[in-house]
């Protein structure tokens, strides 16, 4: 991959800086390079309407972007997958986090009324994430309402004549100086014919959960991280007849640091440190007072060379 890199620098300059024509001279007969570059529609694209979207918006505003030169693409602009699946999925931050987040921008502040539930709560106990996503919902039509917003998916990302050009699913180009892809992650999928899958953003709500296992299922969760331990809480309250968690690496903890927060890392694994309710409960429940009907089996990963 290294030498694939270091050919194209070598041999394809043109390429690399993306440049549209090469015209030659006809008095010195050495090459002349001339940029031909089309306007761009906006100076910055933020794609994706989540948490990190919403405050790529704010920053870009905070620090003096023009607002008619900002493009915002979202299908939804509803809070991202946070705000479609996971009202009823306890935060692993706190109150006083979430305010720190909304304090950050001052383009934020135009929605400050908006604030006061959050900050009439104890800023040391964890929200649902239902009640950021309230708020969120609010900022988000506030910005919509200064920059262009296209609501659309993103099918397409290339860079072409000194511009990058998304296309989305309503059949339009938008091209751009700068893109922000702010589209977050999605859940892994397992399928087998055989076997009843849960998914994710199911299992993530109580609730949901809650209607979808018997007390004759046997449930297999996989991971081991902060979403899984907190499945693992769900149903070990609810009737199940057993519980196998398959996981890699052990359970670490962060470590609030009052201004900061200290993720503790498992070796070579990477995994992020638990935080909030899921750490309260690995920690007195699953570590020192498992339930019955849970068993932890550990995979072992051979190492590729």
């Amino acid at each position: 991959m290294h030498i694939f890199f270091i050919l194209i620098s070598l041999f394809c300059p043109y390429f690399l800086l993306g440049i549209p024509s090469v015209e030659r001279s006809s008095e010195s007969n050495l090459m002349s390079i001339t940029y031909k570059l089309q306007p761009a529609d906006a100076d910055w694209l933020v794609v994706g309407a989540g948490p990190a979207g919403i405050a790529a918006i704010g920053i870009l505003l905070d620090v003096g972007v023009q607002p008619e030169r900002i493009t915002w693409v979202d299908p939804e602009f509803n809070v991202g997958r946070m705000g479609i699946y996971y009202h009823n999925v306890p935060a692993n931050n706190k109150f006083k986090d979430f305010m720190i987040f909304l304090n950050s921008c001052q383009t934020f502040q135009a929605c400050a009324p908006s604030f006061e539930k959050i900050q009439q709560q104890d800023p040391e106990d964890h929200p649902f994430l239902g009640q950021m996503i309230e708020v969120l919902t609010v900022l988000t039509t506030h910005l919509r309402s200064k920059v262009k917003s296209v609501q659309a998916s993103m099918i397409g990302l290339h860079f072409d004549h000194g511009l990058w050009h998304v296309g989305t699913n309503a059949c339009t180009t938008i091209s751009a100086q700068h893109v922000i892809l702010a589209t977050g992650s999605h859940p892994k999928n397992l399928e087998y014919e055989q076997q009843k899958i849960i998914s994710l953003d199911e299992a993530l709500d109580r609730y949901k959960l809650a209607q979808l296992i018997t007390p004759d299922d046997v449930v297999g969760v996989v991971g081991g991280a902060h979403s899984a331990i907190l499945i693992l809480k769900f149903l070990s309250e609810l009737p199940v007849k057993h519980i196998y968690n398959f996981y890699r690496s052990p359970i670490t903890y962060s470590v609030d640091r009052g201004e900061w927060i200290l993720s503790a890392l498992a070796c070579f694994e990477r995994t992020i440190g638990l935080y909030g309710i899921a750490a309260q409960w690995a920690h007195d429940v699953l570590e020192h007072n498992p339930p019955a009907n849970i068993s932890r089996i550990k995979i072992l990963v051979q190492a590729s060379v």
